[in-house]
């Protein structure tokens, strides 16, 4: 008999266990909100997207090795070869993005033009910024700066633009020149060739020089 009475609470606590957990599954049920769990799934992501985004803090040695060594790894069709370590001449936030570009003169030893190069912090690493050119093609962000008697080599930063861009130049031997321009500018996600920002620097370059004085016309 005793027996009997302990299988019967046994079952009897059993069966209020069960009945517990249903209410308390039914309540949960009841009050989710499939709406605000992806709101905060979405605000947690919001937090957490600009310290993903955040230029790292490393000593200036660091970061001089690590653009030394993108350097060193440049096709070689570019023709760069620095003499010394990336010094970095300017750092900005071209397109607004929060993260910081770094400008630096790559010290290759060119004839008459100094080699910048153009970085930026991304996917958890230091790299050259990708330029897409007219034809879809994607480079490294390298550009040219200075000048010989024939030949003129012009890298330009236009924030107002939020763009970068290279503008050569050359003499025909009777004062003339002719020029080309190549801007990229920022559409959002990437820096791509611009048409029409390319044609309006050529438009602001100098047909020939005069006594030292640029002539337009």
């Amino acid at each position: 008999m005793a027996r009997r009475k302990s299988r019967f609470r046994s079952r009897l606590r059993f069966i209020f266990y069960i009945a517990i957990l249903g209410v308390f599954a039914w309540l949960g049920f009841k009050y989710y909100d499939p709406v605000k769990v992806y709101l905060l799934q979405d605000k947690a992501l919001q937090v957490a997207a600009p310290e993903e985004k955040a230029s790292p803090e490393v000593s200036s040695e660091k970061l001089t090795e690590k653009l030394s060594a993108l350097v060193k790894a440049l096709p070689r069709d570019l023709e760069i070869q620095s003499t010394a370590a990336p010094e970095i001449t300017e750092r900005l936030d071209l397109n607004g993005d929060g993260i910081e570009e770094i400008v630096a003169d790559l010290n290759d030893s060119g004839a008459y033009a100094t080699s910048y190069g153009v970085f930026e912090f991304a996917e958890g690493k230091w790299k050259f910024l990708d330029l897409v050119s007219a034809d879809g093609s994607m480079h490294p962000a390298v550009f040219w700066d200075g000048a010989s008697v024939r030949n003129a080599e012009v890298f330009k930063v236009l924030e107002d633009q939020k763009a970068l861009a290279q503008v050569s130049g050359l003499e025909d031997g009777e004062g003339n020149w002719s020029w080309e321009a190549q801007a990229f500018s920022w559409n959002g996600s990437k820096y791509v060739y611009d048409s029409a920002l390319s044609q309006k620097i050529l438009k602001e370059q100098p047909k020939r020089f005069e006594n030292g004085e640029p002539v337009f016309e």
